[in-house]
């Protein structure tokens, strides 16, 4: 969603002239968004190849890249030089140099799920991508959890 939005700003930028190409494995329009992603598609300064770009080189002549690969719809390879190239990438959890607290419990891909004892809660669904608004609703039953939960232990050690 985020690389179609940045085709829309390349537009507005530069209308006609501002030609997009997204290369992608697959787009995750959920819900209300499908719209805006048929509208994108529509657009005739926007193309889209489906297809893992395998390397990028550059233009000697010109300093261009140029994309190499093969379209996974069309089967044919490609080596397509363009302006600029913007890569999208995917969500990985940083760890690195963090040390986590024992008890913490993290799922296949390295994200938190929770803890042992319940005193931590992971915000998200780290199973399936989610919009801004999921997001922010999945952020809040993880706050409102973490409320209950302390007042619990609060109530509790005051008795």
């Amino acid at each position: 969603m985020a690389s179609l939005k940045q085709t829309q700003y390349v537009r507005e930028a530069f209308g006609e002239t501002g030609k997009s190409t997204i290369y992608y494995i697959d787009i995750r329009a959920i819900d209300r968004f499908e719209d805006f992603y048929q509208m994108v598609q529509k657009d005739a300064t926007v193309s889209f190849v489906k297809s893992k770009v395998a390397k990028i080189v550059e233009n000697q002549e010109n300093g261009n890249p140029i994309l190499h690969g093969v379209d996974t719809e069309g089967y044919h390879r490609y080596a397509t030089e363009h302006d600029l190239v913007v890569l999208a990438v995917g969500m990985e959890p940083e760890i690195t140099g963090v040390k986590l607290p024992d008890d913490i419990i993290l799922d296949s891909s390295n994200f938190i799920e929770g803890s042992k004892d319940g005193g931590m809660f992971g915000a998200g669904a780290a199973a399936s991508p989610l919009d801004v608004n999921r997001s922010v609703q999945s952020a809040t039953a993880a706050s409102l959890h973490a409320i209950q939960v302390i007042r619990k232990t609060a109530s509790t050690e005051a008795a």
